[in-house]
């Protein structure tokens, strides 16, 4: 939950490695879906408008269809 909120992903660099903000923007815009948990979010005292464009609020009904649709990872 922490790198889907807004503005967070830009803060995450490392050596020989592209930012993770253009890593998210790429797989976004390839048509990618970044899904955040959403007990966990609530947990936190955040909503949609706390989280980084495109970042999807989910519960485990979304996941398991999302999985059951054959995807090859996940991390929830």
């Amino acid at each position: 939950v922490r790198l889907s909120q807004r503005g967070s992903a830009e803060a995450v660099n490392a050596p020989g490695l592209p930012p993770l903000n253009e890593v998210m923007d790429g797989y976004l815009a390839a048509g990618g879906t970044i899904l955040a948990c959403g007990t966990c979010v609530r947990k936190r005292g955040l909503d949609e408008k706390d989280l980084a464009p495109g970042v999807t609020i989910a519960g485990a009904p979304t996941l398991v269809a999302f999985l059951s649709g054959g995807a090859p990872s996940v991390s929830f």
